[in-house]
């Protein structure tokens, strides 16, 4: 395999440092992945199962040390929760889908989904741009943060038109809703 790609691999995985444990034990994955992603996962030196039906759950539950979920349901939701051993973390990818039902279009609905379902100290972050091309996770949660990133992004097409609307929408709250592409973070107790 070439370096190139290595690091590449390893990039896709710079979510793991959102994480507050150095190491993660088992993993399960559940979820529309990319393969990259999907390829990515071993080099967390766990292992890693995978949930490709809703019967799956059950054969998982009590059992993982971080659940990564990519666009969950609610049954993927509880299915995560039941599969972690106290003190476990979820993961999550979401695209803002303005055609899902109410409360999983946007960062913020399925952030209110995984506290529903018991999860603590959850956290919402945006990948700006995007998953695929992502030079910086940004927390949501940190209004100087978000701005520092709207201000980097002037030198692009449109850049400053954009940045302008970013801090229009943070500052009247509804940033997290324009996210397109972001992850949340959660705790079982």
């Amino acid at each position: 395999m070439s370096t190139a790609l290595q690091l590449h691999r390893w990039r896709r995985l710079d979510w793991r440092w959102l994480l507050p444990v150095p190491e993660v034990g088992d993993v399960v994955l559940a979820g529309p992945a990319d393969a990259l992603l999907v390829d990515a996962l071993p080099l967390l030196g766990s292992s890693v199962r995978r949930v490709e039906r809703r019967e799956d759950w059950s054969a998982v539950a009590g059992s993982a040390d971080l659940v990564v979920l990519v666009q969950p349901d609610d049954a993927d939701v509880r299915g995560a929760v039941a599969a972690l051993r106290p003190g476990g973390w979820v993961y999550a990818e979401v695209r803002r889908d303005l055609r899902a039902p109410r409360g999983r279009r946007t960062l913020l609905g399925h952030r209110a989904a995984l506290r529903r379902a018991g999860l603590v100290d959850v956290t919402a972050h945006w990948h700006a741009p995007d998953f695929a091309s992502c030079s910086r996770i940004v927390a949501l949660d940190d209004r100087t943060v978000v701005r520092d990133a709207l201000g980097r992004h002037q030198a692009v097409r449109f850049g400053a038109a954009l940045s302008l609307a970013g801090r229009t929408a943070l500052r009247l709250g509804l940033f997290p809703l324009a996210v397109r592409e972001g992850s949340l973070v959660g705790r079982r107790p």
